[in-house]
Order: C-alpha cells, then structure tokens, then sequence
C-alpha cells in the first residue's frame, strides 16, 4: 500500500510560524502605539498601554530598534518613531502613481473652481 503525502507545512512548524506572526503583531501594535501616542513614550507606558509583558515589550523594542524603526532617547530613556519607518514610508510613496490618486481630486478641484479661479460657490 502507498503511504499518502500530507500537503502543507508539517504539524510541528505551526506553533512556531504562530509565536513568529505573534512578535510580528506586537512590534506593529507598538509602532501604532508610538504613532498614537505622538511619536515617543517610555517603556512602560508602552507595556501598561499593550497589555504586554515588560521584558517583552522591551524586547521586541530593542529589535525594531536595530531595523531602525525606533530609537531610544539618551536622556529620558523614552523610544521614539525612527528614521526606518519613514523609509518604509518613503518607498510607499515612491511606488504610487501620484496621479492616479490625486486625479479624482483634481477633477473635483477644477470644476469647483472653473478653471477660471473663482469659486462657483460662495
């Protein structure tokens, strides 16, 4: 008898891609957090805020720290937005078609004003 082949990962990899999308989320939910927040906040604030254990929180902090996406202030200690989420940011910006997206506002834009101008309406 032939022995039939399971498709997809094998049962013991999910707990880890599991553990692994986990981190993914936190470090996304601190990033908004940071975002939120006004760009900064300290890392305790961040764990009460989360509901996430502080060795975790400081954790995953010091990994988006080395991919440049927050920076901890010398003086206060608090973690700030980096410049890693801006590039990410920027290559967003870079790969749109800015005129695709401005185009329906720009239409708008031109028959309100006409193209004379003036503003149809008072």
């Amino acid at each position: 008898m032939t022995e039939v082949r399971r498709r997809g990962r094998p049962g013991q990899a999910e707990p880890v891609a599991q553990k692994g999308a986990q981190a993914l989320e936190r470090g996304i939910a601190i990033l908004q957090y940071l975002e939120k927040s006004g760009g900064s906040s300290s890392v305790s604030d961040i764990s009460l805020n989360l509901d996430l254990p502080l060795s975790t929180t400081f954790r995953l902090l010091k990994v988006l720290q080395a991919a440049d996406f927050v920076y901890q202030d010398s003086q206060l200690g608090w973690w700030h937005i980096g410049l890693g989420v801006f590039n990410v940011g920027a290559a967003y910006i870079h790969n749109r078609d800015v005129l695709s997206v401005a185009g329906p506002f720009m239409r708008r834009l031109m028959l309100l004003f006409r193209r004379n101008g003036q503003c149809r309406d008072p």
